[in-house]
């Protein structure tokens, strides 16, 4: 009975099924936490629709650049859809989203005023 229980363990330590000890820590990749999101009241500067970066004219909380993801809303204050080219100089915005590089507010929502 305990050969046939000694080569039981080998065979499961040969196969990579056996662990010793207790399991390997789990770790997470994707972060859970996030910063709350702020909304803010600025001024367009520039805007690069290929860049996908809006200048703010002075910074707002911090804030100087908003940038503008893949699933970032822009909408009038009708709540009509309006696109990256519709945020011109001088336009006054109100954004959605959360701190990102120091200065960048990531948006997630875009509201021209």
């Amino acid at each position: 009975m305990a050969v046939a229980a000694v080569l039981l363990s080998l065979t499961a330590c040969a196969s990579g099924e056996y662990r010793s000890g207790p399991p390997p820590p789990t770790t997470n990749t994707t972060s859970t936490t996030l910063a709350p999101e702020v909304t803010v009241h600025a001024v367009v500067a520039t805007s690069s629709a290929s860049a996908r970066v809006v200048t703010l004219s002075q910074p707002v909380a911090g804030f100087s650049n908003v940038a503008l993801v893949a699933d970032t809303e822009i909408v009038r204050l009708s709540g009509a859809p309006a696109t990256v080219s519709d945020l011109v100089p001088s336009a006054t915005i109100e954004v959605t989203g959360r701190p990102g590089a120091p200065g960048t507010l990531v948006a997630r929502r875009i509201v021209l005023r």
